[in-house]
Formats: structure tokens, C-alpha cells, sequence
């Protein structure tokens, strides 16, 4: 009997994790978990003093030194919003649409909205709002009520893009 403690972003707790668990669970029964969302913040320090034994989240690299990380996976970032956003209607976003426009970001960190965020400053983009939420699913249900736009993983709005309910901006400057 052990325990494997995980930091994991929500969009690969949500889409990835349940049939690796289910696989790991089903040739080590008696092994238990503690996952909780990742946070770029303290990942370096728990990491260090093993209070974390593996951490996925989504970005290229992480900042730290000490660390060994690994790309296992590449997953397209989109730029969404509800179908009735002032931007859906174009043909094409560039950083600069998203001036004075309300956006949503995941508050937890796990590698994509740090670069994002860096984006915007490099280019002087001033949104005329920035909502950090905590909840993936929330981010979701308030782009969806026409609050703003946000940048997720693919994976994590499939449903709603095939639904109609969130849709693709076609970013041009889309981050890698």
C-alpha cells in the first residue's frame, strides 16, 4: 500500500488521467492517490521537498533548474468565445483585436496562460478585463454566457465547439 501524489492540470484531469488511472489501479489495486491541480508557484517546491511526486501540465518547459521535465504529449491551444462575441464574426484575430476585449484565464497556472499573458504585455495589449477563475468548467460556462474569450486546450472544448456553444477564433498569432 503506497501513495502517489499528483499535480495535474484540470484539462488533463478532466480528458487524460481517468483510463491511466483505471489502468495503473487495475495491476496495483492497494495504491492510493492525492491529485489536486497544478500550480506553477510551488510546483518547484514540492517537487523538492517531495511533497509532489509527478506533476503534468501543459507548456513547454518549466523555469526551474533543478527540475527534469520532460514533452510527452502536444495538444493545439485554441482561442474560443461564444458564437455571438464581437470578434466571431471575423475571418481573422491578431493579438491586437484582443485590446479592450474581456478575458478569462485559468488561475492555476499549469503552463499556457503565463505565455499567454506574456504575449500581451510584449505587444502592449491592454484587455479592458482579466478574470483569473480557478475552475476549467467555469471558464467554460462564462465564455459560453458571452463574458469574453479565453485560450484552452483543444481537448478541453471539444464538446462545445461540436455544440455550437463555443467556437474557434481563428488566431493568427497563436501560441505554440
Amino acid at each position: 500500500l503506497g501513495k502517489i501524489t499528483l499535480r495535474v492540470s484540470e484539462a488533463i484531469s478532466t480528458t487524460f488521467l481517468p483510463p491511466v488511472l483505471k489502468n495503473f489501479l487495475d495491476r496495483y489495486p492497494t495504491v492510493n492517490f492525492e491529485i489536486s491541480n497544478c500550480s506553477d508557484s510551488s510546483l518547484e517546491n514540492e517537487l523538492e521537498i517531495e511533497s509532489v511526486d509527478l506533476a503534468f501540465m501543459f507548456g513547454d518547459y518549466i523555469s526551474a533548474s533543478n527540475l527534469y521535465s520532460e514533452k510527452i504529449l502536444t495538444k493545439k491551444l485554441l482561442m474560443v468565445s461564444s458564437p455571438d462575441h464581437p470578434l466571431a464574426g471575423k475571418d481573422c484575430i491578431t493579438t491586437g483585436d484582443l485590446h479592450s476585449q474581456t478575458i478569462l484565464f485559468l488561475k492555476t497556472g499549469c503552463g499556457y496562460g503565463l505565455p499567454f499573458s506574456q504575449l500581451l504585455n510584449t505587444n502592449i495589449i491592454k484587455p479592458v478585463s482579466i478574470i483569473e477563475i480557478t475552475s476549467l468548467e467555469a471558464i467554460k460556462k462564462s465564455v459560453i454566457s458571452g463574458i469574453g474569450l479565453t485560450i484552452l486546450p483543444e481537448v478541453s472544448v471539444k464538446k462545445e465547439i461540436r455544440d455550437k456553444t463555443l467556437i474557434a477564433l481563428n488566431w493568427l498569432d497563436h501560441l505554440e
